[in-house]
């Protein structure tokens, strides 16, 4: 029933070089015995969680196959669906996921760096940001605006090729941060507001334009009297 001891279970495999259809057995064991849900969804999360760090791991590995990247990728996205579907059957509507987003963050993670499919990760981070167990939290909307500025940092640091006026030059602006941070803290419901409007404030003061840091600060103000 341990998803702790399962997920060892899978890691000790990995490191002793056991093969791919190896591990995928022990994590096949681990979701066949219904003892695994002894204690709600702890144990299938953490279980999913090593099983789906094992996919990452393979497909980024200097010396994987060709082929282990799509496997990955299947993978990952059945593990999703599965916890999920798990989840429903455990708690029926009450199921809200899992707050830590850990299956997430390694799909997130995969498809960013080895698939280089920017656009798909941001689209799990747009339709997490849809649910209230994360929606609420500090930890999440930081976590996702960091990712929006690791991927504004890989950009080319050329200027805008649009700029605001003809003849004009336009600085090159995170937006897509702005707006995660601005969403935040729009939220009335969220556990730490007043970290995130420091975090948002600052970030203004050193990527944006004068107009925005300056709604930001209006922001902010009307935020903290709310």
């Amino acid at each position: 029933w341990s998803g702790q001891l399962w997920a060892r279970y899978i890691l000790i495999a990995e490191e002793t070089g056991l093969t791919f259809h190896s591990v995928e057995a022990i994590k096949h064991a681990a979701t066949n015995t219904k003892a695994l849900e002894k204690n709600g969804m702890a144990g299938v999360l953490d279980m999913y969680a090593a099983w789906c760090g094992y996919l990452k791991r393979t497909a980024m590995n200097p010396n994987a196959p060709e082929d282990a990247a799509d496997v990955a990728e299947l993978g990952l996205a059945a593990a999703l669906e599965d916890v999920h579907l798990w989840g429903e059957r455990l708690y029926k509507d009450a199921y809200r996921g899992d707050p830590n987003y850990r299956l997430e963050r390694i799909l997130i993670q995969f498809l960013t760096e080895v698939k280089g499919e920017v656009d798909a990760a941001r689209k799990h981070w747009l339709r997490m940001s849809e649910k209230a167990v994360l929606a609420d939290s500090y930890d999440f909307w930081l976590s996702y605006y960091l990712w929006e500025m690791m991927i504004y940092a890989s950009r080319p640091r050329g200027r805008s090729p649009t700029p605001a006026t003809p003849g004009a030059k336009a600085m090159r602006v995170p937006e897509i941060a702005t707006s995660v941070l601005h969403r935040a803290i729009s939220r009335r419901t969220v556990d730490w507001p007043e970290r995130l409007m420091d975090v948002y404030l600052q970030h203004c003061n050193d990527y944006e334009q004068p107009e925005t840091l300056h709604n930001a600060m209006d922001t902010v103000y009307k935020a903290r009297k709310g």
